[in-house]
């Protein structure tokens, strides 16, 4: 495996979303960076994996809320939405990241 150095130049930034199925709220947030001249990213399914199992392992040493990875869904989305101020949840319609209204 090729690590990157402080140089290197970001090649992908993807964010994975872990939501509520039921009502779009979001669990958690994870990032995907990959860099040029680094070994490639794993696919878009591994890291969705890797998303609710790092979820699940969070929920699990830092909440007294159930965790079940059976009812969590993980979504990519654009890493720029989560720049700003304010909530953010799944639109259940069209599978994409919106402001909470």
């Amino acid at each position: 495996m090729q690590f990157a150095n402080q140089s290197s130049k970001v090649r992908d930034h993807l964010t994975y979303v872990v939501y509520d199925p039921t009502n779009g709220d979001i669990l958690s947030v994870y990032h995907s960076v990959s860099y040029e001249g680094a070994d490639p990213a794993p696919d878009q399914k591994e890291l969705e994996s890797r998303a609710i199992t790092l979820s699940k392992q969070f929920f699990q040493k830092h909440s007294e809320r159930s965790f079940d990875e059976k009812n969590v869904k993980a979504l990519a989305s654009r890493p720029e939405l989560f720049e700003g101020p304010g909530a953010m949840k799944v639109d259940l319609k069209q599978l994409t990241v919106v402001p909470v209204q």
